[in-house]
């Protein structure tokens, strides 16, 4: 009885321990936001907070980007995306803040700028997509 005791507890421990480690693993496109994308847009917050680092593929990516505005909304003539290898790594990064020192054109109306989007991938400079609402950002990625 002792001995089951004693091999149970040491189960636990290892199982415990494994699933401490794999907690602690770093997770590849939080790094790939914080280090490169932070940068492209921190200039127009003072409260900017990694709200989503989403990881997809160059190839969904510019699907994403002929695709997103509908049907007869604007798109690029050729997405910058589509110029790399489909399969390339690339990580929707989503920055909440104030924003209060982003003032694009005004359309006239107020608009509140809550969340920001960077698309970041290797080899590549990465790109501020735009600012805006939450509600029109969702936290997403192709």
């Amino acid at each position: 009885m002792l001995k089951l005791l004693a091999t149970a507890a040491l189960s636990v421990f290892v199982i415990a321990c494994g699933s401490t480690a794999a907690a602690e693993k770093p997770d590849p496109a939080r790094q790939t936001c914080e280090a490169e994308a932070r940068g492209k847009i921190a200039v127009y917050s003072q409260t900017l907070t990694l709200a989503a680092a989403l990881p997809t593929t160059a190839g969904a990516t510019a699907r994403w980007e002929y695709t997103r505005n509908g049907p007869n909304g604007p798109r690029p003539l050729v997405s910058r995306w589509s110029a790399l290898p489909a399969g390339q790594k690339v990580v929707f990064c989503y920055f909440d803040g104030d924003f209060a020192n982003y003032s694009p054109p005004s359309h006239g109306a107020t608009r509140v700028f809550e969340r920001g989007l960077v698309i970041a991938t290797e080899g590549e400079p990465p790109r501020l997509d735009h600012i805006g609402p939450k509600a029109s950002t969702p936290l997403e990625a192709p």
